[in-house]
């Protein structure tokens, strides 16, 4: 059973972590380029696969109670369940939100006055290229520095927690 359980939580863990790190970047890009449609699929994308994740952490526990070797008092593996809760909280606390955020500015920066008082989206306008409103784009440049660093963080977290994964120090 410890080994079906094993094989479940590393397949969970590529298929669920794995994007959780890298679907961030693309939220990133569009942010840099202003595609707004990709930056809000992002957003939505990353706090699915936060959610999802928990699904990795469940496998995990369910290996641990089933072995004999493990326990939760060992010191690589509470490390790294401490680390994943903290990953999981920025994830959902501060990148999540930092991308939202961004979907709301781009779209307000890519609003243009008609000349007759009222605004009206612009396709062509790019509010990270040529912005209508500074204060719209320099609240968008620290918007996407807060989203750079929190997946930055949790991308380091993640590959911290696979290195005590596999190399079990502290003892097993």
């Amino acid at each position: 059973m410890r080994v079906f359980l094993l094989t479940l939580h590393m397949i969970a863990a590529v298929f669920l972590i794995g994007p959780l790190v890298l679907v961030p970047m693309n939220g990133l890009r569009g942010i840099r380029t202003g595609d707004i449609d990709t930056v809000r699929t992002s957003a939505r994308q990353t706090f699915l696969y936060c959610l999802l994740s928990l699904l990795v952490f469940g496998l995990g526990a369910a290996v641990i109670t089933a072995s004999t070797k493990v326990t939760f008092g060992t010191a690589w593996l509470t490390i790294s369940m401490t680390l994943y809760v903290v990953a999981f909280a920025i994830i959902l606390l501060v990148l999540v939100p930092a991308l939202r955020h961004a979907v709301t500015l781009m779209e307000a920066g890519r609003q243009v006055d008609d000349g007759t008082g009222h605004k009206d989206f612009d396709k062509e306008s790019n509010v990270t290229a040529r912005a209508m409103d500074l204060q719209t784009k320099g609240k968008l440049d620290s918007v996407r520095g807060r989203a750079t660093a929190s997946a930055g963080v949790a991308s380091l977290l993640f590959l911290v927690i696979t290195i005590l994964m596999v190399t079990q120090p502290f003892g097993a």
